[in-house]
């Protein structure tokens, strides 16, 4: 808060403000955290981690609120005032699965910035895209195989890290996040066996 009051502008402060909140674990705060993160993008539209943290928001209240029509006649706060534009629609079409395979050879998928290789690491891509996002009525769940290219041109020097992380939604507070590092088969057979266990189908 002090940080913002000398220097309204700086993207990071708003930022700062908006992942502290949310590690408070308080679902009634959750409207001030996306404020401030819905600020910082407009201060700084690079703001990877805060976009990423934004998406987080956004689903998870998405999941505790029922689509309702907006209040009339009440004032939002200045930490509630968020940018429509970073909303996401409350009803979508859904996809077939050849749209879905689609767009997953599209979109950019990005390092969770949870496992702490956000900056330096890349998602595996090989037969596919290691990066999977599990929901259920009581937990959300996302696996990633992190690669961090290391120093030598031939990938010898590369590591491999498998991340995951689990959402009770019950509880904000409750959750579980692990990073090891392993070979890439072992980070493969890691994958897998996690997405067969939450899934009862193959990774394919």
């Amino acid at each position: 808060e002090y940080s913002i009051k000398l220097r309204p502008r700086w993207s990071k402060g708003h930022f700062w403000k908006g992942a502290c909140l949310f590690k408070l674990g308080d679902k009634a705060k959750l409207p001030q955290v996306r404020g401030a993160l819905s600020q910082s993008l407009r201060l700084d539209a690079e703001n990877e981690k805060a976009r990423q943290l934004l998406q987080e928001v956004n689903a998870l209240l998405q999941m505790e609120e029922q689509p309702r029509g907006r209040q009339v006649g009440k004032k939002r706060t200045l930490d509630e005032d968020v940018d429509l534009a970073e909303e996401e629609p409350q009803y979508k079409k859904k996809k077939t699965p050849k749209e879905v395979r689609e767009d997953r050879k599209t979109k950019k998928f990005h390092v969770d910035y949870d496992s702490g290789h956000a900056h330096h690491g890349e998602i595996l891509k090989d037969e596919c895209l290691w990066n999977v996002a599990l929901d259920s009525p009581t937990q959300a769940c996302r696996l990633q195989i992190i690669r961090v290219p290391g120093a030598a041109t031939d990938d010898a020097d590369d590591k491999y890290y498998f991340w995951f992380r689990v959402n009770w939604k019950k509880s904000l507070s409750k959750n579980q996040t692990q990073c090891t590092e392993l070979t890439i088969d072992e980070a493969k057979f890691s994958f897998r066996r996690m997405f067969r266990d939450r899934t009862g189908n193959d990774w394919e």
